[in-house]
């Protein structure tokens, strides 16, 4: 990101009032937290000097621009209901679900949920 591109968006951001400013703030930094110490580690050292040595032993001399990472795993906090069969209750459990996106077939990102209440049958109509 260049000075200007920086620039540019500092007057986007002057426009916004203080109270949007701090929560756009402080989600950043929430969702920064929860990366991981190695992704946070290379955020705090972007647009940075850096020295890096091929395997071949020739220096590579510059300024970090950017950082791809493999996803090793996601973690997902799920609200579910478990039925346990043996006794025939249900329990409701609010947990955290760590699984390798290999396990994975599909991936959805839901912006909205609202519960709908069934539909009467038409004979109580």
């Amino acid at each position: 990101m260049s000075k200007e591109e920086i620039d540019a968006r500092v007057q986007e951001l002057l426009k916004l009032d203080k109270e949007e400013l701090a929560r756009r703030l402080a989600t950043l930094e929430t969702m920064v937290k929860r990366l991981g110490p190695e992704v946070n580690y290379f955020l705090r050292n972007l647009m940075m000097p850096v020295r890096a040595i091929r395997r071949d032993f020739r220096p590579i001399f510059g300024i970090l621009m950017g950082v791809r990472f493999d996803i090793a795993e996601f973690e997902i906090l799920v609200d579910a209901t478990e039925r346990d069969y043996m006794s025939g209750t249900k329990t409701r459990e609010l947990k955290t679900v760590r699984i390798k996106p290999s396990s994975l077939v599909s991936w959805e990102i839901i912006h909205e949920r609202e519960e709908i209440p069934p539909e009467k049958p038409k004979s109580e109509q």
